[in-house]
């Protein structure tokens, strides 16, 4: 479990090598989305998910928070400084905010029906 402001997010770090692979879900489903997967990714990569506030094994939300903020504290808290982030629908909404944000820290995106908002201005 990863400690967070008003919570705790439970979190999955396989270890391994090279850049890490760190998987968000959308925000219907938790984490087990990754199951089938997670087999099919080399063995040796360092592949890392969780469950976002209120889903899964992770605690729900007592006070305001970001999908984007929380993010950010589990890469910190792992020690990942790049990753290659895969999100699908809200998931890919938190890696885009990543890219966007910190781009020194994605390696990569690949997005999944990524479910996007307020990006860019209308216009």
């Amino acid at each position: 479990m990863v400690t967070v402001d008003g919570g705790a997010i439970w979190a999955y770090d396989g270890g391994g090598d090279g850049t890490p692979i760190v998987l968000l879900h959308g925000g219907w489903t938790d984490s087990r989305i990754w199951a089938q997967l997670t087999c099919c990714l080399p063995p040796a990569r360092r592949v890392i998910w969780y469950d976002a506030r209120g889903y899964g094994r992770s605690t729900p939300p007592t006070t305001s928070f970001s999908q984007f903020e929380d993010a950010k504290t589990i890469l910190d808290r792992l020690g990942v400084s790049s990753a290659l982030l895969v999100g699908h629908s809200g998931g890919g909404a938190t890696a885009l905010s990543l890219a966007v944000a910190q781009p020194q820290r994605v390696a990569g995106l690949v997005l999944l029906a990524p479910g996007v908002s307020d990006l860019c201005p209308a216009g």
